[in-house]
């Protein structure tokens, strides 16, 4: 897109001596105002299909089988303005349209030892996908009515590349998680519970033959570890109505730190409820912070980004 945008020519236009995989510029160092706009859009859901069986109401066991399936459109938008002839500006947008189902199956056991103490054990088997990614990009120039050749003059160019449809698999980590639940009589109960993942197991594959994801996935096993999640939480209840707050912490998962800083995950609940014997009503507001990185092109330093994000949830439901 750059060389039919003009941006870059190959050498061999002025000397054919020069191999015509080296590239020249007219567009001269200078300082430059880049900015980028990254848009994401998508939805991530699943179907529980699950059992349970209650022995003596001591023991209860369960398993389900998970049906998932995600859709996401990420529309990066970057901008370059320059101080000094014959460019003004150049725009480049990407767009990765990412779309995938799975299936995964959850085992689990709970203990009641004594009447106001639970204990929880479970494991959740990798999530199988099958995803596809479209992409495709489009670049654009402003020149100043420049002479590229004799008789030829650049003002506003543009290139855009062909959709790029990519098949793969995806295995997600296996999850074990254990935790208890103490109940304060009929007037709420506080729970606590940890989760074991190891995302360096996390593996593609290629139904495509010829198509090798062994070198992503030895990259896959150096850049990450495994953690245990946190979660804490806590509900009371006052006749039909219920009133909780619940507090989780994702610990970084990368094997080194970025600038010393940790990207670990925390978030803050606080959330209400109405039941009664024919639907139930739940609400909760989420406070989500942490710290991640973001490179907008390769060989250069990684911007450090704080992020805070709220979200409101709303859940109905109806027993039968």
């Amino acid at each position: 897109m750059a060389y039919n945008n003009y941006l870059i020519g190959p050498k061999s236009d002025f000397n054919a001596s020069f191999p015509k995989d080296q590239y020249f510029s007219y567009v001269p160092l200078q300082d430059i105002l880049q900015d980028e706009t990254v848009k994401t859009s998508g939805s991530q859901n699943q179907w529980s299909f699950s059992y349970g069986v209650n022995l003596n109401d001591k023991i209860f066991l369960g398993g389900g089988l998970g049906l998932a399936s995600f859709k996401y459109k990420t529309t990066t938008t970057y901008n370059e303005t320059y101080t000094k002839d014959p460019v003004h500006s150049m725009q480049l947008v990407e767009t990765l349209e990412q779309g995938g189902s799975g299936i995964n199956a959850t085992l689990g056991i709970i203990a009641r030892p004594v009447e106001q103490v639970q204990l929880g054990f479970s494991v959740a088997t990798p999530t199988a996908y099958q995803i596809t990614d479209n992409y495709s990009a489009s670049m654009s120039s402003s020149w100043n009515n420049f002479q590229y050749y004799p008789g030829q003059y650049l003002n506003n160019l543009s290139e855009k590349t062909d959709v790029v449809t990519t098949n793969y698999n995806l295995a997600t980590p296996w999850r074990i998680s254990g935790g208890f639940a103490f109940f304060i009589q009929k007037h709420g109960f506080i729970s606590a519970d940890a989760e074991w993942v190891n995302y360096s197991n996390s593996k593609y594959t290629s139904n495509t033959t010829g198509v090798s994801y062994s070198a992503d996935n030895t990259t896959i096993q150096g850049l990450y570890k495994s953690v245990i999640n946190l979660r804490v939480g806590g509900e009371y209840r006052l006749g039909n109505y219920r009133f909780r707050g619940g507090y989780s912490l994702m610990p970084d998962p990368f094997q080194s730190t970025q600038n010393g800083e940790s990207r670990s995950l925390s978030s803050y609940s606080i959330g209400a409820g109405y039941r009664i014997t024919a639907f139930y009503l739940d609400a909760a507001l989420i406070l989500g912070q942490g710290n991640t990185t973001h490179r907008p092109y390769p060989y250069t330093d990684p911007v450090a980004l704080k992020n805070t994000t709220t979200s409101f949830v709303v859940t109905v439901g109806f027993p039968f």
